[in-house]
């Protein structure tokens, strides 16, 4: 129910998305998240500009795509490597995804909250980026 309140209260401005989505089940909920975090991490997407600062808020989206690739690279070699830190860079990234996905209803305020999740996205994907450039250099 709290839930449900909160998304039926939310800004449904012209920055708003997934209005249409409210949760009535666990199943809604499992399946909103990760439609939610993409849309949190990516929002204004393409299709949704019309002025100019919808484009700085693409090209910001672009920067945390990149980023999330080389996150992603990054713990896919921990994995492997060192599982404790893998498994505690995976629930961070997680639960502040999760949290800030589900707490945000317009992609304005996704740019501002993604900012605050920034530092473990750019510490996750330096190394994959180090590691590439050492490799460049060294060739």
């Amino acid at each position: 129910e709290r839930l449900e309140y909160h998304i039926g209260t939310r800004a449904k401005a012209r920055a708003g998305y997934l209005h249409e989505l409210t949760p009535s089940t666990y199943f809604d909920i499992a399946w909103q998240t990760p439609v939610r975090i993409t849309y949190f991490y990516f929002a204004p997407l393409p299709w949704q500009v019309e002025t100019k600062e919808d484009v700085m808020g693409v090209i910001d989206a672009s920067l945390y795509l990149i980023l999330i690739i080389f996150s992603a690279i990054t713990l896919k070699k921990l994995k492997k490597k060192d599982k404790a830190l893998f498994i505690s860079l995976l629930l961070i990234l997680l639960v502040f995804s999760t949290t800030f996905a589900w707490g945000t209803s317009n992609y304005g305020t996704s740019l501002r909250h993604r900012q605050k999740i920034a530092f473990v996205l750019i510490i996750t994907a330096s190394y994959s980026i180090a590691e590439r450039r050492s490799l460049k250099e060294g060739a």
